[in-house]
């Protein structure tokens, strides 16, 4: 009778050292979707250069046509959030629309976000879909707002021709094609990649 025990005992340790741990190796897909890589990302941290641009010394309004930027990354990696710096703030809150891609024209994109900021300072859109970059490729962001609430959200730019050299401040007259670029402008922005 032990020994049937023991075999039972053996045959159930041997059994829980083959059942999967995880969704991946039981075959379930979907668990993240979304152009340009999706996946999981429980940390990230803030580029370097090129991919911040921290200087600032006048504010523009966020309109309901984009506005953003052209910018490039140090190195290949996954965008998790994108924080730009809201250099005034009236009244609101006023929901803002970010997108990011590989053109200008963002009715294409790689990943949106909302948030809406209520005061000056730094403000972070996370993204769900984690998108793939490389160095050395310029890629654009850009933000509409809604005006709701009688709110006046401006973004912060640099008023220097060329200080940021791996893109420019671009602009849409109608929706998120920002075809119009502005080299004397650029706006303060940090860019966030994963970090695991």
């Amino acid at each position: 009778m032990k020994t049937i025990k023991n075999l039972i005992l053996i045959g159930l340790v041997l059994l829980t050292a083959l059942i999967p741990t995880s969704a991946q190796t039981w075959g379930v897909v979907g668990l993240s979707s979304g152009s340009g890589g999706g996946g999981e990302c429980t940390t990230d941290a803030v580029d370097s250069a090129p991919g911040l641009y921290e200087t600032y010394d006048a504010t523009m309004d966020i309109k309901s046509n984009a506005r953003g930027q052209g910018f490039q990354v140090s190195t290949a990696g996954k965008i998790s959030a994108i924080e730009i710096y809201v250099g005034y703030y009236l009244a609101g809150p006023e929901e803002l629309t970010i997108r990011w891609g590989t053109g200008s024209d963002l009715t294409t994109y790689v990943a949106e976000a909302t948030g809406s900021p209520s005061a000056t300072g730094w403000y972070k859109f996370t993204f769900e879909t984690k998108g793939d970059v490389v160095a050395e490729t310029t890629y654009y962001f850009g933000l509409i707002g809604d005006g709701a609430s009688g709110g006046d959200t401006r973004m912060s730019y640099d008023d220097v021709d060329g200080a940021y050299a791996s893109g420019v401040q671009r602009s849409a007259t109608s929706g998120w094609n920002m075809y119009v670029s502005d080299s004397s402008h650029d706006l303060a922005f940090r860019i966030y990649l994963c970090a695991d």
